[in-house]
């Protein structure tokens, strides 16, 4: 019964002691006095008894411990029968007392933690939300609150400090102690959450611990059925705040190798972002490469076999269908699309609908002329140029040396013909004009679109003393510094001599070529120059340069 009564309010055990002690069956009821030795912090206990009451003494053992230091009547009207100082015999026998109404004071000496406040006969915790670093207080208003109590509380009863103080669900505790509404694609289900472990889901990034700048990563819809992002994302960015990467990934939205000779491979489906080596993708593309290459030649052969045999009237009626149809004016619109739509993505920070993604896809590989297909299944990274300067460079010279080729080739075709060629420099332009200027369409888009990719920055952390960015095109680039001057400088150069010098010298070109074009007596020059002006009426025969111009500036 003893311990039953522990921690019992004095209202309690007063009213216990109104129902139970009379005359009549104390003795059944004798160790209910015992009550008032729970645990009882500071003060002592004071109990209202009405008149009529019985105190009653209680059966002790010798040596318990019952911290009963005295019994008093503060009026001292009891009868003779005064009730002892001290239990120390070997059994107390019951007896009673009746007495008029009166005050008995059970004096206890015990401590009241931090963390607690304590009132009659019993110790109460603070609440959640609350604190209290003191002992021995006796009024729940000394538990207060914890700062801005509708966004922190404490992770438990009985808090001793200020500093158990948490930010509650939804909410992060931000460096300067503040709390703050937890960002986008961070997850605060739990109370407790600081900056510097501030859980973030999968699929997003943030840039270091002391960043609030929470990014949904590139890759992050992928194995989510058409959503933004979900917990089964494929995505490299794995959330965790201590390895936010998956484990060969690391750097900004987790897209560099971690060991050299290897590179990034982004998420599909199911398949986790990683880093595939080196080694088990050259062969593959030396295959591939040789094969559009031998593809390409039969399937010339094959053309220019079949157009041969076939009569004077079925190949006007090609010449005529193709006139109808404007197949150039077509592939250029198509060309021209495909800059500017391959932009909306990375520009705008959007995910495309996976059918216009595969759409895409299967341009780019026209439009590359199926170079995209090979540097997908290994990367220049894998064949010594790491980086985007280096690929930058390569972009810009492939051009000139296929010109170069396609110069030296008609060269040496012109010696071997039975003509005699008096002006060997005109001669080789002019043949050669026709396959140069188609060469320069596709491949000017793709050096374009590398040009420009040197000033987009990922920035993190805008406006904080934290703020870092970084280069789109290869987040291994911090932007603003030396290594990215020198690829802006370089990337400038690449815009002089392919979007705005081409476009030049396609004006100047036809500018030269004006007279005949309009007049419609077409010289070798006009002739040379068919692909940028034949589809276009004779008087808007620089339209061409203009459609070249504005698709420049909407890439751009």
């Amino acid at each position: 019964r003893r311990r039953e009564l522990q921690n019992e309010t004095l209202y309690t055990v007063t009213q216990q002691l109104r129902l139970s002690l009379t005359p009549e069956g104390f003795e059944q009821q004798r160790d209910l006095l015992v009550a008032t030795v729970s645990r009882i912090y500071g003060q002592a206990v004071t109990l209202q008894l009405q008149a009529g009451s019985v105190i009653v003494n209680v059966i002790a053992e010798v040596g318990d411990s019952l911290a009963l230091n005295a019994f008093r009547d503060r009026a001292n009207t009891l009868t003779d029968n005064v009730l002892s100082n001290e239990l120390q015999v070997e059994t107390v026998r019951a007896s009673a007392v009746t007495v008029t109404a009166r005050t008995i004071e059970v004096p206890i000496d015990v401590e009241c933690s931090p963390g607690f406040y304590c009132s009659a006969a019993a110790s109460y915790a603070c609440p959640l939300g609350t604190w209290n670093n003191l002992t021995g207080q006796t009024d729940s208003s000394k538990c207060l609150a914890c700062p801005s109590p509708e966004r922190t509380t404490t992770l438990g009863e009985g808090s001793s400090s200020i500093n158990d103080c948490v930010c509650r669900v939804s909410y992060y505790r931000a460096s300067d102690g503040h709390c703050l509404t937890c960002p986008v694609g961070s997850d605060c289900s739990d109370a407790g959450v600081a900056l510097s472990t501030l859980p973030v889901i999968v699929g997003y990034f943030r840039a270091s611990n002391v960043s609030i700048d929470v990014r949904r990563c590139p890759d992050a819809g992928e194995n989510c059925g058409g959503r933004d992002d979900c917990p089964q994302s494929s995505s490299g960015c794995r959330g965790n705040s201590s390895r936010p990467c998956a484990p060969t990934l690391h750097g900004i939205f987790c897209q560099l190798c971690r060991e050299d000779n290897h590179h990034y491979v982004s998420a599909s489906g199911a398949e986790l972002a990683h880093c595939r080596e080196c080694g088990e993708t050259l062969g593959a593309s030396a295959g591939i490469f040789l094969g559009c290459v031998v593809g390409a030649m039969i399937l010339t052969s094959a053309i220019l076999r079949g157009y041969r045999r076939l009569s004077l009237n079925a190949r006007e009626a090609l010449r005529g269908a193709h006139r109808t149809l404007r197949l150039d004016v077509k592939l250029k619109i198509i060309v021209g699309f495909y800059m500017i739509t391959t932009q909306v993505g990375s520009v705008y920070e959007v995910r495309l609908p996976e059918d216009v993604q595969r759409l895409l896809v299967r341009m780019a590989t026209v439009v590359t002329l199926g170079i995209e297909v090979i540097l997908q299944t290994t990367p220049l990274s894998c064949v010594g140029l790491p980086g985007y300067v280096p690929q930058l460079l390569f972009w810009m010279l492939t051009p000139m040396v296929l010109v170069l080729l396609i110069l030296c080739v008609t060269l040496l075709w012109l010696a071997v013909q039975p003509q005699k060629v008096t002006r060997w420099r005109q001669a080789v332009l002019l043949k050669a004009a026709p396959l140069v200027l188609r060469l320069l369409f596709f491949m000017y888009p793709i050096v374009t679109q590398e040009a420009f990719k040197a000033f987009p920055c990922y920035t993190f952390d805008a406006g904080e003393p934290t703020e870092t960015s970084w280069l789109r095109a290869d987040v291994s680039i911090e932007c603003y510094t030396d290594d990215h001057t020198s690829a802006k400088a370089l990337a400038l150069l690449a815009i002089v001599l392919y979007p705005l010098g081409l476009l030049l010298l396609f004006a100047r070109l036809l500018y030269l070529a004006r007279g005949a074009i309009t007049s419609g007596r077409p010289t070798p020059l006009s002739t040379a120059l068919g692909f940028l002006h034949r589809e276009f009426e004779p008087r808007f025969y620089w339209w061409g340069a203009r459609s070249g111009r504005d698709s420049n500036l909407h890439t751009a």
